[in-house]
């Protein structure tokens, strides 16, 4: 019967391979970060890198062995992990290849496969699932050379001079290989990012980094436009207009702003647009013929008090219409959205610093045009300006508004203000027959009598309002008397 052959544990050729080290491999080795490698298992003195080595095949091999080969190419102890991938690999190079290139070609398939290698302080090997990358421990780099490429896992640093490393890591992270190989972790406190994947995705993803994290451009500024003739509020109003056309994608990032204060308007924009809102403000800022005005109307024919009580109760009429639909003018609308602003920010300011300041009254849903407000409600005649004062001494009227107002308060006092038959007069009357004063003292006496009916019945007469008794005065309504 042969004696069977001795099988030496994997762990124990791993310990026995310790005497080909060279004692410089267990000194201590440096902890800062280092420049990537092209291999992790870089061969032991003894082991030329040009020595051609081959053909590697490899079909379902496990991947202890692959490990084992390793070894016998680096001369470096490889010490598998717990959680190392049990799945087979297959590879084939071809022909015979460099021990540089053997090694690398290995460690590649490894990584691909789920394991990682890191060289240890005392010059082993250490394989390990990279499953939870975060937690293998792999090398940590702080430099990519030139033309280096391998499919290693690294960690890397990145640290970030103006992006946000929050808006970094929401960049990079669509970009690493799969959460199985790579992860990525945001540092804000250090604004950095912390990337550990395969070495070509890190220098990849870094070539990213570098173009993305620039100095940013000067992409907004602040004017302030004086506005001399006009108000920035309706300015501002006719801006909100022009934002809804077309140009809305232009002045997509503008701001605008208006400054009863000072009478400017602010605009927070891009240098481009510099030109169209100084465009804007010199075509619109321009002194016009005022709004409302005043002028003097005189009576001279018509009865002054009874036009003025038709007149007063047409506009009395038209604004208590107004007031029931809640229609303001400007100016009014105006002097409303200061107040309020006004005590909004003096009743948050103690509370809060940032309160907005009173400046700001003009809404972006505003409609400038209803500055206009006799042309935005045609049924109505009269704009909301309308204002009417009698002077009585002087038979005239004064009368404020605009020039509408105006012109249909002319046109009202022209229909009235005419000559009318009186309403009282006299006619002179011959007696043939009988003598004039008995007929006056039957007219007079028939006059009494329709006074004291009257004045049974409540009605006021001439003589109750003053008038002497024998004077007849003019009655209306129930009766007639004479003068």
């Amino acid at each position: 019967m042969k004696p069977r052959p001795t099988i030496l544990p994997y762990a124990l050729i791993c310990l026995l391979g310790l005497s080909n080290l060279p004692l410089e491999s267990f000194g201590k080795a440096d902890t800062e970060p280092t420049p990537a490698r092209a291999i992790i298992s870089t061969p032991i003195e003894g082991k030329d890198l040009e020595e051609m080595l081959g053909p590697i095949v490899m079909g379902n091999m496990p991947i202890l062995q692959v490990l084992d080969l390793l070894r016998n190419f680096s001369g470096r102890v490889i010490i598998p992990g717990e959680g190392i991938p049990l799945s087979k690999l297959n590879f084939n190079s071809g022909g015979k290849l460099k021990r540089a290139e053997a090694i690398a070609a290995l460690e590649d398939i490894l990584a691909l496969n789920g394991v990682t290698l890191k060289l240890m302080d005392n010059g082993f090997v250490r394989a390990i699932s990279s499953a939870d990358p975060n937690s293998s421990s792999a090398p940590l780099i702080d430099s990519i050379p030139e033309g280096l490429s391998s499919e290693q896992i690294y960690t890397k640093v990145f640290r970030l001079d103006y992006m946000d490393s929050q808006t970094a890591f929401t960049r990079v992270r669509s970009m690493i290989s799969g959460k199985k190989r790579a992860a990525v972790v945001n540092q804000p406190e250090i604004n950095s990012i912390i990337l550990t994947d395969s070495l070509n995705n890190i220098k990849r993803i870094g070539e990213v980094l570098e173009l993305l994290d620039q100095a940013p451009e000067v992409r907004l500024e602040l004017y302030a436009f004086p506005i001399v003739h006009s108000s920035p509020f309706h300015i501002r109003g006719l801006y909100n207009q022009i934002y809804r056309s077309s140009l809305n994608q232009r002045l997509r990032s503008s701001l605008v702003y208006a400054d009863s204060r000072s009478n400017k308007l602010i605009v927070v924009t891009h240098p481009s647009n510099y030109d169209f809102f100084e465009n804007l403000v010199k075509e619109l800022d321009q002194e016009v013929a005022p709004f409302t005005t005043t002028e003097v109307i005189k009576i001279t024919q018509g009865n002054f008090w009874s036009i003025w009580s038709t007149l007063r109760g047409i506009v009395s009429h038209q604004q208590r219409q107004f007031s029931r639909r809640g229609i303001l003018s400007s100016e009014e609308r105006e002097t409303s959205n200061i107040q309020r602003l006004s005590a909004a920010g003096e009743s948050t300011a103690i509370n809060d610093e940032s309160a907005v300041d009173a400046v700001e009254t003009a809404t972006l849903d505003a409609d400038p045009s209803l500055i206009m407000t006799e042309d935005a409600n045609p049924e109505l005649q009269f704009s909301p300006y309308i204002g009417l004062y009698a002077d009585a001494s002087n038979m005239a009227y004064i009368v404020y508004g605009t020039q509408n107002d105006i012109a249909r308060i002319r046109s009202l006092v022209a229909k009235l203000d005419i000559k009318s038959a009186p309403y009282v007069d006299s006619q002179v009357i011959d007696v043939l027959y009988a003598r004039a004063s008995d007929i006056r003292n039957v007219i007079e006496y028939t006059i009494n009598i329709q006074r004291r009916n009257f004045s049974r019945a409540g009605i006021q007469s001439g003589s109750n309002q003053g008038q002497s008794e024998t004077a007849p005065t003019e009655m209306g309504g129930q009766g007639f008397e004479y003068r």
